[in-house]
């Protein structure tokens, strides 16, 4: 019998993530502004280098905000377990 992995969900600043439990995720977004001076975060599976979702528009702001609370801090390389 397959057992299917177990996801847990968590809103971070009003956004809600279904991840995979026990696995280590990080969120990121590059050190430039687009044109638009919009800031999209990537998050991305560690263990896979799987992208998991891009939240795009987000201002310099919101993106740090973001960041620092996905990853449990201002300034985190390690990401977080979910």
């Amino acid at each position: 019998m397959m057992t299917m992995p177990r996801t847990k969900t968590i809103t971070i600043c009003g956004h809600d993530l279904t991840l995979t439990a026990g696995r280590r995720y990080r969120a990121s977004c590059p050190a430039y502004p687009s044109q638009d001076d919009c800031y999209p975060v990537t998050v991305v599976d560690l263990e896979t280098g799987d992208v998991i979702g891009c939240f795009q528009d987000l201002t310099l702001p919101e993106a740090t905000d973001f960041i620092n609370a996905f990853n449990n801090g201002r300034i985190s390389l390690t990401g977080r377990v979910w």
